[in-house]
């Protein structure tokens, strides 16, 4: 399994998946390809099994480590082995592409020496399914295993990741593709994929999720939450915009933003500017277990993704499957997949992409129907517990790839 790093906060779906496939009697070695994060980030449920996986980092020299210290040891163990490999990598890799391109070659090919004996490669991001590429091209390895590839949203979206992940080469590389959800498996098509694709959801945490008892209020205040990245397409600007709207209408309520990124500066501006510091607290970035305790303790969540100015779109955002199995309502916009998941007035509420009147006219429509609350997380946990369980998500998975292992 080719990960961009091991644990990632706001990736637990990666974890549940390779727990899920470990549970199973399944072989699996991680390759990290960026950070290591911390085992506490790990679904607590899961962290014993993924704990005593073999997880390999390919390490970059970070700040306090220089480039020919990290390097050199490596490039002299390469040359010494596959010499011819490396003459490829300088002449197709550092002299086209440059030495950051070549460096990161060295560090896999290092560090993923035996990926070959592999059965198969899963790569979690289509924006990592390069970096075996590379491998293979060089000659750094022997045989190259059938080579899957998972696509979310920014995978082909993102206009800035569309150019990273190299989809000219990478689309005739993997040998199946398993998008998220069915607007990126069209949107594979619309690149001219040619290869087999299998749509594979991403899995939410069902176990942790199932035992959560859900705290929030009965009457009175309306305590809104959201949870996501604070990048473009989650749209949390629309959402402080609705709250704009909410309060001057004289709704009662209380809005919670849980995560980090790059727009947290300018959203609390946003806030102060409006005088909505008494209705929205920031809580920051939150391990997997309190996110879902501060989920349980709201009424509504509200995902009011949208497409960013650089195309960035979600698939399917794996808080909404969250709020909707733990019983809490749901507002989501007609953004990418989310109208596959939500089916407006049965199971959920869905506004129109980047509208801030209809996201706050949704939410008062969720304030105003209280009664209906309890049919709507019926259907909700429903919609979850058929499609989208670490089972049923990991059965989908283990087809596609007997599917393809079953052609070679």
């Amino acid at each position: 399994m080719v990960v961009p790093g091991f644990p990632v906060l706001s990736q637990t779906f990666v974890a549940l998946q390779i727990a899920e496939l470990v549970a199973r009697g399944h072989s699996v070695d991680i390759f990290s390809l960026g950070r290591r994060g911390k085992t506490s980030w790990l679904p607590s449920e899961a962290r014993p099994r993924l704990e005593a996986l073999r997880v390999v980092h390919t390490g970059t020299p970070g700040r306090k480590r220089k480039w020919n210290v990290f390097l050199i040891p490596r490039l002299l163990s390469l040359l010494a082995s596959k010499p011819s490999a490396v003459r490829l990598a300088l002449t197709g890799v550092l002299l086209r592409r440059g030495f950051a391109a070549f460096s990161k070659v060295v560090a896999d090919a290092h560090s993923m020496k035996d990926l070959s004996t592999y059965d198969l490669v899963h790569c979690q991001f289509a924006t990592l399914a390069h970096r075996v590429l590379d491998l293979d091209a060089t000659g750094m390895l022997e045989t190259c295993p059938p080579v899957f590839c998972s696509v979310r949203g920014y995978d082909i979206t993102s206009e800035r990741h569309i150019a990273k992940a190299r989809w000219s080469e990478v689309i005739d590389f993997v040998d199946r593709f398993l998008p998220v959800s069915r607007s990126l498996e069209a949107r594979l098509v619309d690149l001219g994929c040619r290869a087999p694709i299998s749509v594979v959801h991403s899995p939410v945490n069902t176990t942790r999720l199932l035992e959560a008892k859900p705290s929030g209020t009965a009457g009175g205040r309306l305590h809104l939450i959201s949870i996501g990245r604070l990048l473009e397409k989650k749209g949390i600007i629309d959402g402080l915009r609705a709250a704009t709207i909410l309060k001057a209408a004289g709704l009662d309520f209380h809005y919670t933003i849980v995560g980090q990124g790059a727009l947290k500066n300018s959203l609390e501006r946003f806030v102060m500017s409006n005088g909505l510091e008494d209705e929205v607290t920031f809580l920051g970035g939150l391990p997997s277990d309190e996110t879902i305790a501060a989920l349980g303790a709201s009424d509504v969540l509200i995902a009011p993704s949208k497409t960013g100015a650089d195309g960035n779109a979600e698939g399917i955002p794996n808080v909404l499957k969250e709020a909707m199995l733990l019983g809490v309502q749901v507002v989501g916009t007609t953004h990418s997949g989310i109208p596959e998941l939500i089916k407006d007035g049965k199971n959920g509420y869905l506004a129109r992409e980047g509208d801030p009147e209809d996201i706050a006219r949704n939410i008062a429509l969720v304030a105003a129907s209280r009664e209906c609350w309890s049919d709507y997380a019926a259907a909700a946990r429903e919609t979850i517990l058929a499609e989208y369980t670490p089972e049923k998500t990991t059965d989908d998975l283990i087809a596609a790839y007997r599917e393809t292992l079953s052609q070679k």
